[in-house]
């Protein structure tokens, strides 16, 4: 699964550099054909003698109004807040990630305090937990779903609760665990909650309807005989430029929407220390005790 992503974030990233190419060498035909589609849509029976000048002139006046500059306003909106909120995610489960294998950590160094059988059983929960967590993690194959059916953490909350009903453990280290098992929950939650808040693909589909609208508005503009003439090259460069960076920006909101692969990946981070965690993980896989039984 791992791989499969690897080879579609390789081939999102390589699009632009493909796209904007393309874009430049196949402007000319795509003028043409966005003329004749215009001209049959029309209904237009006659040929301009000036060009299209003074058609494209009128055409310049209506877009560069209210049209292109609220297309233009709502478009760069919602590309921004699309780019801010998943950055923000990225960073929040970076943080509930962090939050759960720190805690994890102090939480089993309370755990050994336990008596015997409290303590095996409740590292071996906990060990369990951390295990499978660090497993999807360095797999990125974190998914919210299976983490809410997990019933290690709730188990370990049991078993804490009947040792306290025993009393055979000091109250002081039993607190200190309690305290920790809610900290625990607490960040195990914000990842669920992160990891569940995406956009509906209505908004993608905006953008594209958007983007699709700017681009036509160039098309449009440029729907000019004379001009198709003269600065044919350069209409080639900007109609390749705008093709370009659309597609890079697809690409950078495809990326980010995946907290555990890409260049943005969590993962990538460099507060994660993931070799420190292959060794972690390898501890938990080694430990006679990994099972609560």
């Amino acid at each position: 699964m791992a791989k499969k992503e690897n080879d579609m974030e390789l081939i999102v990233w390589c699009l632009p550099l493909v796209l904007a190419p393309s874009a430049f060498f196949l402007y000319k035909d795509t003028s043409r054909a966005f003329h004749n589609f215009i001209d049959a849509a029309s209904g237009h029976n006659w040929v301009a003698v000036d060009g299209g000048k003074y058609v494209s002139d009128t055409m310049h006046t209506a877009l560069s109004g209210p049209v292109t500059f609220s297309i233009s306003v709502l478009f760069g909106t919602l590309v921004g807040l699309t780019i801010s909120s998943l950055y923000v995610r990225q960073r929040n489960v970076h943080k509930s990630l962090i939050g759960i294998f720190e805690e994890g950590r102090e939480l089993e160094l309370y755990l050994q305090e336990f008596p015997e059988p409290y303590n095996l059983q409740c590292q071996g929960l906990l060990r369990e937990m951390l295990s499978k967590l660090i497993s999807n993690f360095q797999f990125g194959d974190m998914n919210p779903r299976a983490l809410r059916k997990d019933q290690e953490l709730p188990a370990l909350t049991l078993k804490v609760g009947d040792l306290v009903k025993e009393g055979t453990c000091p109250g002081l280290i039993v607190g200190q665990a309690y305290d920790s098992l809610g900290r625990l929950k607490r960040y195990r939650l914000d990842l669920i909650s992160d990891l569940t808040t995406t956009f509906a693909p209505a908004h993608y589909w905006n953008m594209c309807i958007l983007a699709s609208i700017l681009l036509m508005v160039f098309l449009l503009e440029t729907d000019n005989a004379g001009m198709q003439f003269l600065v044919d090259f350069q209409l080639s460069i900007c109609w390749a430029l705008l093709v370009g960076t659309y597609s890079l920006l697809a690409a950078i909101i495809f990326d980010l929407t995946t907290p555990f692969s890409g260049m943005f990946s969590s993962v990538t981070v460099a507060d994660v220390d993931t070799e420190e965690l292959r060794a972690y993980a390898l501890k938990l896989e080694n430990d006679p005790f990994i099972t609560a039984d």
